[in-house]
């Protein structure tokens, strides 16, 4: 009786386990990828859920020492590689650079392509170059203000907004946040 294994079948078993292990390789890239869009989409959610806490616990605005009545999230078409987390300090709903509490970059080659008003309320939505989303206390208000290529800001009233991601290298790889004057936040794709 027999014991081990031929030189033929190890040969078999390598060779398959060698082309398994190449199309796993070869795929890695556009995984990575869609790995990078999914995080930075689910960073995108977070950091609005982290400006709606801010928002409702108090918090202070440490560089200041002020507890602004907000915190908010501003989005840029123009400056699309990052966005911001700010505490809305003269409660306008809009940010100035004096507000940031943080900038969160988006890993390359991701950027900001879209940021849509409206999308799913009155298809097909009011495409804007800036989005400031603010929650205010104590009431879990949200305002949400759009900026067009006039410079103008515009109170967007109830409904919702998407920020629309997408990879340079690869415009077929997106996702979209979107985020509702009721406070609830997903992402699609």
């Amino acid at each position: 009786m027999n014991r081990g294994f031929t030189m033929f079948e190890l040969t078999i078993t390598i060779s398959i386990m060698v082309i398994i292990s190449a199309l796993v390789l070869v795929n890695f890239p556009g995984f990575s990828r869609q790995v990078a869009m999914e995080r930075a989409a689910q960073e995108v959610s977070l950091t609005l859920r982290s400006a709606q806490a801010r928002a409702l616990a108090v918090q202070k605005f440490v560089p200041t020492g002020q507890f602004p009545q907000g915190y908010g999230v501003f989005f840029s078409n123009v400056a699309n590689a990052s966005y911001v987390l700010f505490a809305d300090l003269d409660e306008n709903g809009l940010y100035t650079s004096e507000e940031k509490v943080d900038e969160i970059a988006l890993p390359k080659p991701l950027t900001i392509t879209r940021l849509l008003a409206k999308e799913k309320t009155n298809p097909p939505g009011i495409s804007y170059r800036e989005l400031h989303i603010v929650y205010y206390r104590p009431d879990p208000v949200i305002i949400m203000y759009g900026v067009d290529a006039s410079g103008i800001p515009i109170n967007l009233g109830a409904g919702d907004v998407e920020i629309i991601m997408s990879s340079s290298d690869n415009p077929t790889l997106s996702r979209k946040v979107i985020a509702w004057t009721t406070g609830q936040v997903s992402v699609e794709k």
